[in-house]
Parts: C-alpha cells; sequence; structure tokens
C-alpha cells in the first residue's frame, strides 16, 4: 500500500504551459510552500507536487474548502503519495542500478529470443536475408547478458 505525504498535495488538470510560479503563487495564499514540483512525462501525462511547511495547510487544502482555477481551469487536488519508481523513471534516473534478474524475468527473454530466431528461421526459408546473410550472431546467452549488463551462464 502506498503511503501519503503529509504536506504534499497532487495537484492535476491543469493547461500544460502552467509553470510552477503559477502555481506556487496559486497555493501560497493558502500558507507557505517548501516546493512546488511539475512532472511532465509527455503532453499528455503531466502533474504538479505542492509540498507545503506544515500538514494543517495540507489538510485544508484538500478539505475543498478553497477552490483553485489557473487559465480558467478548475485544478484537481488529491492526496500526494510516496510511490515506488516504475522501471522508466529509475531508467531515467542517474542512479540506475540494474534489479536482479529473475527466473521468470530470464524465460521471459528466452521466449522472446527463441520468437525472434523462428521469425527470422521463416525470413531466410523465404530468401530474405537479415543479420549478415541471415546467420544471426548472438546467443540466449549473450542475449541475457545484454539486458542484464552482466554475463550469466545457462
Amino acid at each position: 500500500m502506498e503511503d501519503p505525504i503529509p504536506r504534499r498535495v497532487f495537484v492535476g488538470n491543469f493547461d500544460f504551459q502552467t509553470t510552477e510560479a503559477e502555481l506556487l503563487s496559486t497555493f501560497e495564499a493558502c500558507g507557505r510552500i517548501v516546493n512546488v514540483n511539475i512532472v511532465r512525462k509527455s503532453l499528455t501525462d503531466y502533474y504538479g507536487f505542492v509540498t507545503f511547511m506544515d500538514s494543517i495547510t495540507a489538510e485544508d487544502v484538500l478539505s475543498g474548502k478553497y477552490s483553485f482555477f489557473i487559465r480558467g481551469r478548475k485544478l484537481r487536488i488529491r492526496k500526494a503519495y510516496l510511490r515506488s519508481k516504475n522501471f522508466d523513471e529509475i531508467a531515467m534516473s542517474a542512479s540506475f542500478q540494474r534489479a536482479p534478474m529473475t527466473i521468470l524475468d530470464m524465460n521471459k527473454i528466452l521466449a522472446s529470443f527463441e520468437r525472434q530466431c523462428v521469425i527470422e528461421k521463416q525470413m531466410n526459408m523465404s530468401g530474405i536475408n537479415v543479420f549478415n546473410g541471415g546467420k544471426a550472431h548472438y546467443t540466449p546467452t549473450s542475449v541475457i547478458a545484454s539486458l542484464t549488463g552482466s554475463h550469466m551462464q545457462l
């Protein structure tokens, strides 16, 4: 279960061009703000967080007694939760460390490898050359090594 962050609120439904300064000016009338952050994953996937100095102010904002608007859009305010990072966020972070491979992960990789080999064999049989004349230069071990960053023996 995800844990709520007591002093932080999630903010959604704002315009893509909204700035952190606009969020700050919108919420600063409620109380002292420690941090404002907008997360932009794509043109359609973005949201923000406002962290207040104390949890009482955040609870006031969440209570619904205030309505917040930026650029004519009513903001959606929710509790902010501490979530574990998904793989994309981990991969994008500078401190990325590859997680240990599980047997299930290796089986998925091998199944993918086998499907690719079947496809290449069918292509070769129909006269289509792939990978240097249809000869693949990788093995299941090299596929796993390239995906895991380690050299494992199967």
